[in-house]
């Protein structure tokens, strides 16, 4: 729902895992650990980050959302 459009998505998603692989290369370069490890865990910590601060169907966009419906005017 963030990104509309099949051709969008598959770019996006091709960035997110390029970005996210070389900073798990990165990790796993200077804090000596398995390398598949960090990129998994580097994809983990992106869709933790979006599924707290997403824009409109984030946890924090939802809590948002409830407290002004229950909000009186």
């Amino acid at each position: 729902r963030v990104i509309y459009g099949f051709r969008i998505s598959v770019l996006f998603g091709l960035i997110l895992t390029i970005v996210s692989s070389i900073i798990g290369l990165y990790l796993s370069y200077y804090a000596d650990v398995s390398a598949s490890a960090s990129i998994v865990l580097t994809c983990t910590l992106i869709f933790i980050l979006v599924l707290i601060f997403g824009p409109r169907d984030g946890w924090l966009a939802r809590r948002r959302n409830m407290r002004r419906a229950a909000a009186p005017d």
